[in-house]
This record gives C-alpha cells, sequence and structure tokens, in this order.
C-alpha cells in the first residue's frame, strides 16, 4: 500500500508546551465541517454516533470521535531551533497540502497580536508500506515522549511486579496503537499478518502534563522514550500513543550507525 504524507514548516519557535495554542489558531482557520482536521463531532437531536465499528453515546449529542488523527501539530528542529510544523497523512496530506496552497501565509493570533506565518518547509512523500520476510532482521525505530497508557493500563502496569512484564506491555501496547493507525490509514494488510515489537533499548521514563480545554486539572502521562525493533516499513514520523495530535509518540526509522559513531 502506498501512503501520502505531507509536513509543513512554519518560521515560528514553539516549545512544546505552545502546541496546543497553535494547534487552537490554525484549527480558528479552517472550516468546521472538514473533520480531518478534528475528532470533534456535534449531532444535534442524537445521542449516538456509530463510527469504524464502535458506538458513542453522548447526552448533548456531541463529544469526540475516538480514531487516529490524520493531522499532527509539533515542532521541528532547524538546527537548534524548534520551529512549529504540521503533519499530515492519508486523507490530512491531502488537506493539509490545500490549506498551504490556498493560505501560503495564514494570519493567526500570537501573543495578542496578528502574525503572519512564513513556510520554511515543506515535503510530501508517498510511502510503500509493507512487511519484511519472516526471518529477516527486525527494523528498528524510536519513538519519542511515547504515552501508551490510558488510565485503565497505567492501573495494570503499576501492578506489574517484574519489569520485563511491564515492558511486555508496552510493546503490546505499540502494536496496538500500530493497529489503530493502519486502521485509520486503511492498511488492511496488518490485520491478516503477525505484528513483532520488541525493545531495542529503553532511554527513558518520564512526566507529561496535559491541561485539557475544560477543567482547571492538569492531567499527568507516563512518557516513555525508547528504541524498538518491527517487522514492518513504516513511514517516518507517524505517531502513535495519547496526544499524538500534539507532537507526541513519534516514531523515527533509526539510521545505520556511522564509523565515527562510537
Amino acid at each position: 500500500m502506498t501512503l501520502p504524507t505531507f509536513k509543513v514548516v512554519y518560521g515560528l519557535g514553539l516549545r512544546p508546551d505552545m502546541i496546543p495554542q497553535f494547534k487552537k489558531e490554525i484549527l480558528h482557520l479552517q472550516d468546521p465541517r472538514q473533520d480531518v482536521w478534528h475528532n470533534h463531532f456535534d449531532a444535534a437531536g442524537t445521542s449516538e454516533l456509530e463510527f469504524g465499528g464502535r458506538k458513542l453515546v453522548h447526552a448533548n449529542g456531541s463529544g469526540n470521535l475516538v480514531r487516529y488523527p490524520r493531522i499532527q501539530f509539533r515542532f521541528e528542529l532547524m538546527g537548534r531551533t524548534p520551529l512549529a510544523a504540521i503533519w499530515g497523512v492519508a486523507q490530512g496530506a491531502g488537506a493539509l497540502r490545500q490549506f498551504v496552497e490556498q493560505q501560503p501565509e495564514p494570519v493567526i493570533r500570537w501573543g495578542g497580536n496578528a502574525l503572519q506565518l512564513q513556510v520554511v518547509e515543506a515535503q510530501s512523500e508517498n510511502f510503500d508500506l509493507h512487511f519484511r520476510d519472516t526471518g529477516l532482521r527486525l527494523i528498528p525505530y524510536s519513538l519519542s515522549h511515547y504515552l501508551p497508557f490510558n488510565e485503565e493500563r497505567y492501573q495494570e502496569f503499576r501492578k506489574l511486579l517484574f519489569f520485563q512484564d511491564k515492558l511486555a506491555l508496552i510493546e503490546h501496547l505499540v502494536g496496538q496503537h500500530l493497529r489503530n493507525f493502519a486502521e485509520a490509514v486503511g492498511w488492511e494488510a496488518l490485520s491478516h499478518r503477525v505484528l513483532t515489537v520488541k525493545t531495542l533499548d529503553l532511554k527513558a521514563f518520564k512526566t507529561a502534563k496535559y491541561l485539557p480545554k475544560t477543567g482547571n486539572e492538569t492531567l499527568s502521562y507516563v512518557s516513555v522514550d525508547l528504541q524498538v525493533g518491527i517487522n514492518a516499513e513504516l513511514p517516518d514520523e507517524i505517531a502513535l500513543g495519547q496526544l499524538v495530535s500534539l507532537g507526541y509518540g513519534t516514531l523515527r526509522r533509526l539510521r545505520k550507525p556511522g564509523p565515527n559513531d562510537g
């Protein structure tokens, strides 16, 4: 299967904690009926909505769709400077490209003032998704700022006694999140194959904090940096786990070590 992706980088310095505000400002420029940009719905007059085999019930007829976001907001390091970036995949790639073509220098509200964004870089790619044959080595990837747990899974993780079992749960969740990604982009072959995920190196456990739109309580997530081997060719920069639309859980293929890497 060939999968389109598109990324645009703007000349706006952006810290990780500023990504939600950047996303909000960009969404203000979109037609709210184009739900590829968001996972919200407004189903006035009904309290049920079926999506992808999941029935979602909401008392007021509105809420969030449980699905993989096909447009994601993050920062891109240019040298040592983190700049605002947006990444799209599948239908999201086409919608993002159209936005850049129609508004090459969009104006947002930033710091209380109007700010015209300048495109620093725009990249498109058509990637061939496929599995490696049985017996070949797994492909190494880095997975950065990965948020593997919802509340239920985190309690399961805490109850496990042995670290190898904790690691096995994280590997299982990486595979589960990859399957969610595959479902969202229509990669049906994944449902017929055995997906292998093995930890190559565990770099760090951290804490990530997130302030939702509603309420004043800051949510805390367990963040994991690790390297994994997977028996599939995957495009750089797909994101896995929780809060992927805000720059968490970015997957990148590891380059081969050079002669001076030690």
